[in-house]
């Protein structure tokens, strides 16, 4: 497999998006990283892009819907918050936290699609557990509870969900991690030696 350092990929960290769409399907990593960009978005994703944006910038969007998904989503000390993290194989994760309390050491994800998240996908969630390996990696405790807030749009009520991970939790994700970096590695090699033939 090639070396971490001497390969140069998309990014200098990998995020659970990264994560998600290599280890899902590898050929729609390379295009959307190295070919035309495609982001596959959706009416629903770019709703929560907007209240994202706008719980980050604390300001009003001036739409009626995401200012009151901002207003009613519970606020944390930080907000919109990138935290990375080295983990073995000389990897550096990546994540953007929607709420995160540091001192309390509790993690907050909202969602705002039209799924509707119940206590069993939330206690399964890959996110929540990528999440929680960076946090334990780089403030070497564990989180005291992850909350998951999902915004309905039908009702315009958030519902909360708390969960826990293990260090088994996170030692089971590990090597998935490392194989999906391992296809990140892979695909930006042979893409690096075709753009510079």
């Amino acid at each position: 497999m090639p070396n971490s350092k001497k390969v140069k990929t998309p990014r200098p960290y990998f995020s659970y998006r990264q994560f998600s769409i290599v280890e899902r399907d590898p050929e729609l990593y390379r295009e959307m990283y190295f070919g035309e960009g495609t982001q596959y978005d959706n009416e629903a994703m770019e709703f929560g892009r907007k209240v994202h944006d706008s719980i980050a910038k604390g300001e009003e969007a001036g739409d009626v819907e995401v200012d009151h998904a901002k207003m009613v989503l519970p606020a944390y000390p930080k907000q919109h918050y990138d935290v990375k993290a080295k983990i073995p194989g000389e990897i550096t994760l990546m994540g953007q936290f929607d709420g995160f309390d540091p001192r309390k050491m509790i993690l907050a994800d909202y969602k705002t699609g039209n799924t509707k998240w119940s206590q069993k996908m939330v206690d399964g969630s890959d996110q929540l557990t990528f999440y929680s390996y960076i946090c334990m990696m780089r403030y070497k405790k564990p989180l005291r509870a992850i909350k998951l807030h999902w915004y309905s749009r039908k009702t315009g009520i958030v519902t909360t969900f708390q969960t826990t991970r293990s260090k088994i939790d996170m030692m089971r994700l590990h090597p998935r991690i490392q194989k999906a970096w391992n296809m990140v590695l892979k695909i930006s090699e042979e893409e690096n030696k075709q753009k510079n033939a």
